[in-house]
């Protein structure tokens, strides 16, 4: 057993139709995982058409990721269930933890003796207010992808030249905020007409009282109908997808551009265009690159930690992006063309792009430049690597290279991205980084209930 699957089934607590695969799902662990308590025709609809392609319904979280599945979600009881409420709520008694909500971290303080430089304590504000804390130990970082780059460069770790620019005392000169990685989506709009597909209507009662009371319906739904991985051609491993496909019941145009269309940025010329379709029955195939080759980087706006970094992703900077996003739309009409589509009234709505013709891969390239967006699945900017990388910054046991007492636990120090969704695998990061710290402190008790207790010594992520 890999140690990647030995800490994801150690968090799982696996409640839905995988419950007997011990191979590959946990039982125990305190994040649940469910089945969709709803779905439409169009769910059944899904599987039955990468039948049609010769694909199998499979478990993506199994042995085989290369398929067709109707996705798991991580719920319990119908309700969203979260990484806060698996491992926060049930520890606000512990008197090992103390939340200090409102509290925004600023800066990571470090000294230097005798040559050596050493993480002794954070300066943050709260209320307004600067305050410091020491550190007995260590000084963990999990900010995110973005926030723990930002941090670091705000306490003088990162690229030289970048912080002398900006006047900030240099640390450590290490590549924080580089290869920054993200998956993209860009999905082909589907006219169909299942109505059960349509999200409640505010003033449906019955939905709100069927959530509450029964944790059933319509308002449990995420809307990810169905789920598909397959490799392009221009995978080197025909068992490695470099495509999935997020199969929603609703398209971009589902809530007249309340929500959506600010929150992924559609302008408002490409809005009048789209606005066609609200209140039509619509689907959306998301054609989504899980193994993009191109990388970005977060850098600081200035030394102010209340500023925004800059977030540069680069999406479609690398060639072989779009080669993959071109056959993953082929991949996705050819999934709407399907007979078990046909009979759900499926059919595909293609914008025109530029002056291309239709299906073509100038066209399907004009496609992917006018509307891609974020998955929400950045990761890398404080990479894992070995000293002999360059542009590492932290080491196998998650150690920031050259300061003592500091580590960064979250998905930011993936060197590569998943293909995949990236929540489990990050929590799974933080499961195995809970466990090192356990080990590398073995003078440390631990009570019956912590959330590691039982990890192997001496083992590598």
């Amino acid at each position: 057993m890999t140690i990647f699957l030995l800490f994801s089934k150690k968090a799982e607590n696996q409640r839905g139709r995988y419950m007997s695969d011990d191979a590959f799902h946990g039982t125990d662990g305190p994040l649940s995982v469910e089945d969709r308590r709803h779905s439409s025709s169009l769910a059944k609809a899904f599987i039955e058409a990468g039948k049609e392609l010769g694909y199998e319904e499979v478990d993506v979280n199994g042995g085989n990721q290369t398929g067709f599945t109707t996705p798991q979600v991580t719920m319990k009881d119908g309700q969203r269930f979260s990484s806060a409420r698996a491992y926060l709520y049930d520890g606000k008694t512990r008197s090992n933890l103390f939340v200090l909500p409102k509290a925004f971290a600023t800066k990571i303080i470090t000294v230097k003796s005798n040559g050596k430089i050493k993480a002794t304590g954070v300066e943050f504000n709260v209320f307004g207010m600067t305050r410091h804390i020491q550190a007995r130990k260590e000084v963990i970082v999990s900010c995110g992808t973005v926030g723990s780059a930002k941090l670091l460069m705000l306490s003088g770790i990162g690229p030289k030249k970048h912080l002398q620019d900006l006047k900030i005392d240099i640390v450590k000169d290490l590549q924080v905020g580089h290869n920054l990685q993200d998956h993209i989506g860009n999905g082909i709009t589907l006219l169909h007409k299942d109505n059960a597909v349509a999200p409640p209507h505010p003033l449906n009662f019955m939905a709100h009282l069927d959530f509450l009371f029964n944790g059933k319906g319509p308002y449990t739904s995420n809307n990810v109908e169905g789920m598909s991985f397959t490799a392009s051609k221009y995978s080197e491993n025909p068992n490695w997808p470099d495509i999935q496909i997020h199969f929603f019941g609703l398209s971009l145009t589902a809530d007249y551009g309340i929500v959506i269309k600010p929150s992924i940025g559609i302008s408002d010329e490409a809005w009048k265009q789209m606005s066609e379709l609200c209140g039509v029955e619509t689907a959306l195939a998301d054609v989504t690159l899980v193994r993009p080759k191109s990388r970005g980087r977060v850098s600081l706006r200035s030394s102010d930690p209340f500023t925004a970094p800059i977030i540069d992703p680069q999406y479609l900077s690398h060639p072989d992006d779009i080669k993959v996003f071109r056959e993953g739309y082929k991949f996705a009409i050819s999934i709407s063309r399907t007979e078990a589509f046909q009979k759900q009234n499926i059919t595909p709505v293609l914008t025109p792009c530029g002056n291309f013709e239709a299906e073509t891969d100038e066209f399907w390239e004009c496609h992917a430049r006018y509307l891609p967006f974020t998955i929400y699945h950045p990761v890398g900017t404080c990479k894992m690597g070995p000293e002999t990388d360059p542009d590492a910054v932290v080491d196998s046991r998650l150690r920031v290279y050259g300061v003592a007492g500091l580590r960064v636990i979250d998905a930011s120090i993936m060197p590569t991205i998943v293909n995949g969704n990236t929540n489990a695998p990050t929590i799974m990061i933080a499961e195995k980084g809970a466990s090192m710290i356990l080990e590398d402190w073995s003078g440390i008790p631990t009570k019956s209930g912590d959330v590691i207790t039982d990890a192997p010594a001496k083992t590598e992520l």
